[in-house]
């Protein structure tokens, strides 16, 4: 595939996929552009098309695209999205699935707190064995991508703590879910820094768009006890999810 055409692919990702950052702190001020952007798949967050040779040059990748089915009209196709994450991603399918493994095992022991809207939650805290720091910012750069597909559901306090959980009280097939974000593509590092920059960009024209929208936005997450009664920030037995021999990607 040409490289222009895997990189219109991965700004299309990156549109997508910052719409779906849990909110922290400041953000909230800027909910209803969120929630704008996911309803939209993250469309005004492209960025300027450019001029008359840039937007022909983008219509060849487009129709590149389309012919190889990862593209539907403005839409990553399932396959689309599965390919460019496995381009980008730079996670091993092992490190996703113990981190999904873990947030199913706390979600059992009762390490949980209702959402509000049916989906119980469980403490970011708990799956990266961690209170603070990058080990954090890792869990969420592993399951933003889970969020966008509707796989799982991340809500945050209005202090900036995430919870994660499974969408839906149906069955959860742990191998499937982690085919879907890396699609058998091999990773490439030159491909995955043209991700962790248009990210951040199309974070920060979502949340400087200043549009008028109906919705009100995300409502921060009240805080009640645990299922279990555990406190949400004991980490007793709960070993960091990443070690010192893993890999440390860049994080958003």
């Amino acid at each position: 595939m040409n490289s222009s055409t895997q990189a219109m692919l991965i700004r299309r990702l990156a549109a997508l996929e910052a719409a779906w950052k849990p909110l922290r702190g400041h953000e909230w001020s800027s909910g209803a552009a969120i929630c704008e952007a996911r309803r939209t798949g993250g469309v005004r967050a492209w960025g300027e098309s450019g001029d008359a040779r840039h937007r022909k040059a983008d219509q060849r990748s487009r129709d590149e695209a389309m012919a190889s089915g990862f593209l539907r009209g403005d839409t990553l196709t399932r396959e689309g999205k599965a390919a460019v994450r496995g381009w980008v991603m730079p996670f091993s399918p092992v490190e996703l699935e113990r981190a999904i493994f873990r947030l199913s095992d706390h979600l059992a022991a009762g390490d949980y707190m209702p959402s509000g809207d049916g989906c119980n939650l469980v403490p970011e805290v708990f799956i990266a064995g961690a209170d603070w720091g990058v080990a954090i910012a890792l869990v969420q750069r592993l399951f933003v991508p889970l969020i966008a597909d509707g796989v799982l559901i991340g809500r945050t306090t209005f202090s900036g703590r995430a919870f994660y959980g499974f969408a839906g009280d149906g069955p959860v097939d742990i191998p499937s879910i982690v085919a879907s974000v890396f699609g058998g593509e091999k990773f490439d590092a030159r491909l995955a820094d043209i991700y962790d920059t248009e990210f951040p960009l199309c974070r920060r024209r979502i949340l400087a768009d200043n549009e008028k929208y109906q919705e009100i936005g995300e409502i921060p997450l009240v805080v009640e006890s645990l299922a279990s009664g555990r406190e949400h920030h004991d980490l007793t037995d709960i070993e960091p999810l990443f070690t010192d021999s893993d890999s440390t990607p860049k994080t958003h």
